[in-house]
C-alpha cells in the first residue's frame, strides 16, 4: 500500500477489499442515512434497523491501496455482554422445542468477548485477514455512530456488474480438514436440508425474475466450509429493491423469516447491531456489491466482541451448535491470537 493516511476515531470511513481482488479501497467521508443509494457510497444496514433504514459512508475522498494509520477506536457507550455456553445451549433447546411444520429453522446468535492487554493494530489485523481469507469481503469500518468493526465475510447478498447480477444461498457448516479440501459427499442430511431451505426461499423471492441456478457445491471460508447455490441473471433489475427484498434471508434469520425473527427477539439477550445486516460498495466503478455481515467483530479499546451464529433445526444438538459457533470464531480469532500472542 501507499499514500499514508492517518485516521481518527471521529472519522467515518470504510477500508475494504472484495473477494479475490488484490486492491484495497478507502472511502473517507460522511456517515448518514441513505434510503435509496444512487451515488457512490459504502452502504451499511444494521440487522435490526427500524423500518429497514439504511445508512452509509458517502466519500469525500476515495483512495486506492492506501497506507493507513489508525490506532484509537471509536467506542460508543453501548457494550454487549458475552453469551455463555449454558445460556446458549438452553436457548437452542428452547428453539428445538418450538420447531414444527410452521417454524422450520431459527438462526440463534451469541457474543464472544476476547480481552487483550493493549490496543490492537487494526490495520495489521485487516491486512492479515485479507491475506488469510482472500475469497471474502474484508473490511475495516469506523464511525462515531456505530463504533469500529472489522470482518471477513464470504456471503454475497447481491452483486451487480453492469446488467449481470448474482446472489447465493449459503448455509450448513463443517470444519475444513487439514487437507484443505471438503468432498460434497461428507455433508450430512441436517446441513443439506438447512441449505435447501435457504435456496427454496430465494427462489420464491426471485419469483418471475430470470435467474439461472447452479448445483449445490462447497464453499470454503477459512476454517469452515458451507454449502452454496449460486443464482445468476443478465436481465435488467432494480438492484436496491431486490437487495431489500432478499434481506433478511433464512441463512441469518430462519424460516419462515417473520416467525423466526419473533423468536430471535424473544430469546437473544443482545442487539446484533451490524452483525447479519449487510454492507458493501454501491455505484462504484459500475459495480455494486452487498454482503451479509458474517465473521465480524466490534472492536473496543481493549477487547473484541465477536458475533457468531448457528442455524437451529429439528435435528440440532445444542452442544454441537455451540461448537459450530466456536469454529466460526476461528476466522477472526486465529488472526487476533497471532497478532497478540495469546490463546482464547
Amino acid at each position: 500500500m501507499g499514500n499514508l493516511i492517518e485516521l481518527n476515531p471521529s472519522d467515518s470511513f470504510a477500508c475494504f477489499s472484495e473477494p479475490n481482488d488484490d486492491d484495497h479501497h478507502l472511502f473517507l467521508g460522511d456517515f448518514q442515512e441513505i434510503n435509496s443509494p444512487t451515488e457512490t457510497c459504502f452502504s451499511i444496514r444494521p440487522f435490526g434497523s427500524v423500518d429497514k433504514r439504511n445508512f452509509g459512508i458517502i466519500p469525500d475522498q476515495i483512495v486506492k491501496n492506501p497506507e493507513l494509520l489508525f490506532t484509537q477506536v471509536s467506542t460508543p457507550s453501548n457494550t454487549t455482554d458475552e453469551t455463555n455456553r449454558s445460556a446458549y445451549t438452553s436457548q437452542v433447546r428452547a428453539i428445538v422445542d418450538q420447531l414444527d411444520s410452521n417454524l422450520k429453522k431459527v438462526v440463534l446468535s451469541r457474543v464472544k468477548s476476547v480481552q487483550i492487554d493493549q490496543e490492537s493494530n487494526l490495520v495489521q489485523l485487516y491486512q492479515d485477514l485479507k491475506n488469510k481469507h482472500p475469497n471474502t469481503l474484508t473490511y475495516l469500518i469506523n464511525s462515531p455512530s456505530f463504533g469500529t468493526w472489522i470482518g471477513s465475510t464470504p456471503e454475497i447478498l447481491l452483486c451487480q456488474d453492469g446488467s449481470d447480477t448474482r446472489t447465493m444461498a449459503l448455509a450448513g457448516t463443517q470444519a475444513v480438514p487439514d487437507s484443505g479440501k471438503v468432498n460434497f459427499s461428507t455433508w450430512g442430511q441436517k446441513e443439506i436440508e438447512e441449505q435447501e431451505l435457504v435456496s427454496k426461499h430465494l427462489r420464491s423471492v426471485l419469483g418471475s425474475t430470470i435467474f439461472s441456478e447452479s448445483r449445490p457445491s462447497t464453499l470454503i471460508a477459512g476454517p469452515v466450509a458451507h454449502i452454496v447455490t449460486n443464482f445468476f441473471s443478465s436481465s435488467e433489475l432494480d438492484f436496491w429493491k431486490l437487495a431489500c427484498q432478499l434481506h433478511p434471508t433464512p441463512a441469518i434469520a430462519g424460516l419462515p423469516v417473520d416467525k423466526s425473527l419473533t423468536v430471535i427477539r424473544q430469546l437473544e439477550q443482545h442487539q446484533r447491531e451490524l452483525y447479519t445486516g449487510f454492507l458493501g460498495p454501491m455505484n462504484f466503478n459500475n459495480h455494486s456489491a452487498l454482503y451479509v455481515n458474517l465473521r465480524c467483530t466490534k472492536v473496543l479499546e481493549k477487547s473484541f466482541q465477536l458475533f457468531l451464529g448457528a442455524g437451529i433445526t429439528r435435528d440440532s444438538d445444542p452442544q454441537k451448535e455451540w461448537e459450530e459457533t466456536e469454529l466460526k470464531a476461528q476466522t477472526l480469532l486465529s488472526v487476533i491470537k497471532k497478532i497478540h500472542n495469546f490463546d482464547a
